[in-house]
């Protein structure tokens, strides 16, 4: 969707409102895929107890797969680090580039990740590039008076016109729907908290996908 001046406004509160959508329970039908060993900060040692749950669901036509974790972290310290876009390579290996290509203010942007080259289960998956709206929520004052500790980072996929588009030679150009984390502060320790995982699996820009079997990896 083209992302200009007369509808900014609309686009962020859409990106934000339709992530929180996938994540407030009730909201969405999840099927559990596995549990596993929750994950932690780089630095930190592994944790020796808890888990990360992996779902699935398909809504409005679109596979999402969300991972819920609760890490030995505080919530602030955990949204910075996912919030610096100098830190995307420690958690997505295929991460070649993450940048700030436009900034509308301070808590939304403009960003554009390529992705390399890989092999999933003997599949070719193509070096990939997204252009993405991201909107960064962190609770207010009113927000923490009335309970509601949850810090966001939606992302979903916008067009900037030819003049401002990023090129992407070299990269198949993808788009994707609501994606991002919601990170939820722990009710009784403030050293902890749970992280909450959405992605879209993606399309390319030229033909949306007609089956599950699309071979190309989320954005996140």
């Amino acid at each position: 969707m083209l992302l200009d001046t007369g509808n900014a406004s609309n686009m962020i509160y859409t990106n934000v409102a339709e992530l929180l959508q996938l994540y407030v329970p009730g909201k969405t039908t999840w099927e559990t895929v596995k549990d596993s060993r929750r994950p932690h900060l780089p630095g930190q040692p592994p944790p020796d107890e808890g888990i990360a749950t992996l779902s699935t669901c398909s809504m409005r036509g679109q596979f999402f797969v969300k991972l819920v974790a609760d890490m030995a972290a505080p919530p602030a310290r955990v949204f910075e680090f996912l919030h610096d876009p100098a830190t995307r390579p420690s958690y997505d290996p295929l991460c070649q580039a993450f940048t700030v290509v436009e900034r509308i203010d301070h808590n939304n942007v403009v960003v554009h990740l390529k992705r390399g080259a890989t092999t999933v289960a003997g599949m070719a998956i193509p070096a990939v590039d997204f252009v993405l709206l991201r909107s960064s929520r962190a609770p207010t004052l009113a927000d923490r008076y009335k309970g509601r500790r949850r810090w966001i980072i939606a992302h979903r996929s916008v067009h900037l016109g030819p003049d401002r588009q990023p090129t992407h030679e070299g990269f198949v150009r993808q788009q994707t729907l609501s994606s991002g984390f919601v990170i939820e502060a722990s009710p009784t320790h403030a050293q902890a908290c749970t992280v909450t995982c959405v992605s879209c699996r993606p399309h390319a820009c030229s033909h949306p996908p007609s089956s599950s079997s699309s071979p190309y990896l989320p954005a996140l």
